[in-house]
């Protein structure tokens, strides 16, 4: 596919980090509401300039030898999952604060699952309060915010010679489980090989990073690399190919809808404090009426 009018912004300086990555360039996958150079995105010049082409994009992250990554757009290919492979849809969510921005989704939970004991050693998030995560290539590991990081990372450490995200003797298989699961339905295991990076020498380190005090998490690349992701632009979801090792997957809706988030703590103080005041002025009326009566 060829596009006419593309937008580069020329970038003229690097700070230090950024300087060693690899890579050519940056674009941006994202919605309108994140750009800031390119406008129209690629997407919406990709959906102008190529209308019959299904609004839609996968992105196959290969991780071993003879596995070639792909970015494609206006289709998918489950073959490279396997025969029976299916998609397994989370939906897009909108939020009050920015409409459309990331790839959003909604987390019910997360947990950490010792396979030998076979039940959770620690679950974060809840179906009554759950957390939010971006679907992001650009991040290499797994994020979460500062409020999780310490909590997920000690007990995925537990009982290992392990200083922060890196370990010395130890093996793969010490490592838990991990469970993620994303509305409405739907649980992704990642196995330790999925988040953890071992070399010969028996030093690990846990593809962990903290996305700070933002409360987003990021399934990036380490994510990714463990399940073909489909983006459907124009259904607004998410899809995650499976071949047996997920649960759910019965959804097969339109995304985009309004995240129903936490009412912010102030608000509910000043609700309180409101009631109280009414209350309390109720009962100066109720006396002030006793009062009367009286005289």
């Amino acid at each position: 596919l060829s596009l006419k009018g593309v937008t580069f912004g020329e970038v003229l300086y690097e700070d230090r980090g950024i300087s060693q990555f690899d890579m050519d360039g940056i674009a941006g996958l994202g919605f309108a509401g994140l750009s800031s150079v390119t406008r129209p995105t690629l997407l919406e010049h990709l959906g102008q300039q190529h209308p019959s082409t299904p609004r839609m994009f996968s992105m196959y992250l290969g991780t071993q030898e003879g596995q070639v990554s792909h970015l494609l757009y206006g289709g998918y290919d489950l073959s490279i999952v396997g025969a029976n492979a299916t998609w397994h849809y989370t939906p897009v969510v909108r939020t009050r604060s920015g409409g459309l921005l990331y790839w959003t989704v909604v987390m019910p939970s997360l947990s950490v699952v010792k396979e030998t004991k076979g039940k959770a050693m620690l679950q974060v998030c809840s179906s009554s309060d759950p957390c939010v995560a971006i679907v992001d290539s650009g991040t290499s590991g797994i994020a979460l915010p500062t409020t999780y990081y310490q909590k997920v990372l000690a007990k995925v450490t537990k009982g290992l010679n392990c200083m922060g995200i890196v370990c010395i003797n130890v093996r793969l298989h010490s490592f838990p489980t991990l469970e993620v699961h994303l509305a409405p339905d739907n649980v992704f295991p990642l196995r330790p090989e999925d988040y953890v990076v071992c070399n010969k020498m028996r030093e690990c380190v846990v593809r962990f990073q903290s996305s700070g005090d933002a409360q987003l998490w990021i399934l990036g690349d380490a994510f990714m690399e463990a399940y073909y992701t489909l983006f459907d632009v124009e259904n607004l979801r998410v899809g995650f190919a499976c071949e047996g090792s997920c649960s759910g997957g019965s959804w097969h809706g339109m995304g985009g809808g309004l995240l129903e988030e936490p009412t912010p703590q102030w608000v509910l103080v000043t609700r309180q404090l409101a009631t109280a005041a009414l209350a309390f002025g109720g009962v100066l009326l109720a006396l002030a009426g006793v009062a009367l009566v009286m005289r």
